[in-house]
């Protein structure tokens, strides 16, 4: 993630994954935890965006 964002920042490009959508991955660990301690309640996911994911544009596809 470190490589590619310096990468992108050099190249004046957008990074291949959006920022917005690793730190909501790297969430997932603490609300399953979250919910599986309060018996699988639901936890609410927090909106990093702020609502603007809503109105982003889509980054292209990436071959793998």
């Amino acid at each position: 993630m470190f490589v590619d964002f310096v990468t992108a920042v050099l190249n004046k490009r957008d990074m291949t994954v959006d920022p917005y959508d690793a730190v909501t991955w790297s969430t997932l660990n603490d609300l399953t935890e979250t919910s599986v301690n309060n018996k699988s309640r639901p936890v609410d996911f927090p909106d990093f965006t702020l609502g603007r994911w809503q109105k982003r544009k889509p980054l292209p596809d990436v071959a793998v």
